[in-house]
């Protein structure tokens, strides 16, 4: 006989969140059988080989509650982690992204956070091997974060195929066209920017124009430059663009403003200096003009 207790307990239990089931996290089928195929012999050759790879990832802290609900942010978060595994945990993480289920069922928190993780991750090892998993990821996921991971995490590819991917993605306003400007300056190609400065030239969308920004700032960071010198001379008009699109669309004004003085040559001040001199439609935008023109200033003063 089952007790009443037995049976409120059941029902406590069935009304709380289910955690989301285990699966891989594009789901079933998400590559090419050609693809599927080699890269499936690949994994697992070397699950058999090194299984402590396998567990490592399999066993992220930042995915486990009970440490990171003691943090400061108290969500999951698991990039560092993965990145510090190294070339080691490129199979594992395209493992879980296309072919097996992770070991346990995860939060959506905990999914997307992983989701994240991996894609950074794999950024960061550009390896060709990840090719078809990253432009699946690009294509299947839907949370806008993995979405910007996936397209950064292609973009790092910097292959003719990854950039006519992200070009069309970023010719076509939706839900990944951001994402695809951003990933089409981690490519820094001459080419790939004069594409994201075409789209920031013809969109007044916030989400549009903050993605070129990025992608913009990404390629030809001067910033970065003076660091390691791995990025792109932009074109002159780039620098126009990017002031012009400060003025067009106010409510993308302080999205703007980081990528123009990351970017900043003199090029940037002699528009800053013209849209100055052509006169400001209103007082805001005289006020948001004189303040950009000091930021940019102070960044060629560097």
């Amino acid at each position: 006989m089952i007790r009443p207790r037995t049976i409120a307990l059941a029902l406590a239990l069935s009304l709380l969140p289910a955690a989301a089931a285990a699966a891989p996290l594009l789901g079933p089928s998400a590559l090419a059988p050609q693809a599927q195929r080699a890269l499936s012999a690949s994994i697992r050759a070397d699950r058999a080989a090194h299984p402590e790879h396998f567990a490592r990832v399999h066993n992220l802290i930042g995915l486990q509650g009970r440490f990171y609900r003691t943090t400061r942010a108290r969500t999951p978060e698991v990039t560092q982690e993965l990145r510090a595994l190294g070339a080691d945990a490129l199979l594992p993480m395209l493992d879980a992204l296309a072919f097996s289920d992770y070991p346990r069922a995860l939060s959506p928190e905990e999914r997307e956070a992983l989701e994240v993780g991996v894609l950074n991750a794999l950024s960061a090892l550009r390896d060709r091997r990840a090719e078809p998993v990253l432009r699946a990821a690009f294509e299947r996921l839907s949370a806008p974060e993995s979405v910007r991971a996936a397209a950064r995490a292609l973009g790092s590819l910097a292959g003719d195929g990854e950039v006519a991917a992200l070009t069309a993605a970023a010719r076509q306003a939706g839900p990944r066209q951001a994402a695809a400007l951003e990933g089409l300056g981690v490519t820094r190609r001459a080419d790939a920017a004069r594409v994201i400065a075409e789209v920031l030239d013809a969109s007044s969308d916030v989400a549009a124009i903050t993605g070129a920004a990025r992608g913009l700032a990404e390629a030809g960071s001067t910033w970065a430059a003076a660091a390691d010198g791995h990025t792109v001379a932009l074109p002159p008009t780039v620098a126009t663009s990017l002031v012009r699109a400060f003025v067009r669309v106010p409510a993308a004004r302080d999205e703007l403003m980081v990528p123009i003085a990351a970017t900043a040559t003199r090029d940037t001040l002699t528009a800053v200096e013209a849209e100055i001199a052509r006169g400001a439609a209103d007082a805001t935008t005289a006020r948001n003009l004189a303040t950009l023109h000091r930021i940019v200033r102070r960044s060629l003063a560097r």
